[in-house]
């Protein structure tokens, strides 16, 4: 479920992106054309130059910045994500996919055991367990758990 909602969040965020750089190029390149037409040249010039600008480091940068700031202003994410590379956007937003995941995991499996009238030492024990092992994770090393349910101890639990 965690990796439905951090790729969800990641595509819909690459998609805006997408919009909104195209977005930018066609208003500048419009610009450029409507108000330099009459200069013969002048207009390849500029998109040559601008064609460079574009490659730079501090454009990229830019943009992301201008990419982020209206994620945050339709509410996407949070304003503290605003100027951070792509890289690092991307990797909080599945961090923050993982975490509601495990968070939501949490509370249904204490909701089960509570319905199903488990020992409440033993809904206790649980409940320290899931806050000690789950809570500071990082999403990254998720295959951790995986492989610890699929081998082990806990191979039989899908069988039953």
């Amino acid at each position: 479920m965690e990796n439905e909602i951090a790729n969800e969040a990641t595509k819909i965020a690459t998609d805006r992106t997408k919009r909104l750089v195209d977005i930018v190029i066609n208003e500048a390149f419009d610009y450029i054309e409507k108000n330099l037409q009459n200069v013969p040249g002048m207009i390849e010039e500029i998109k040559k130059c601008l064609e460079n600008f574009q490659k730079s480091p501090e454009f990229e940068q830019k943009i992301e910045c201008t990419c982020a700031e209206r994620l945050a202003e339709e509410g996407l994410i949070i304003e503290g994500y605003v100027g951070l590379p792509d890289n690092l956007l991307i990797s909080n937003l599945h961090q923050e996919g993982y975490m509601s995941g495990l968070h939501m995991g949490y509370l249904l499996s204490m909701m089960a055991m509570a319905d199903n009238d488990s020992p409440k030492e033993l809904i206790v024990a649980v409940r320290d367990e899931l806050r000690n092992t789950l809570y500071g994770h990082h999403y990254d090393n998720r295959e951790e758990f995986v492989k610890r349910y699929k081998e082990g101890n806990y191979n039989w639990i899908d069988r039953a």
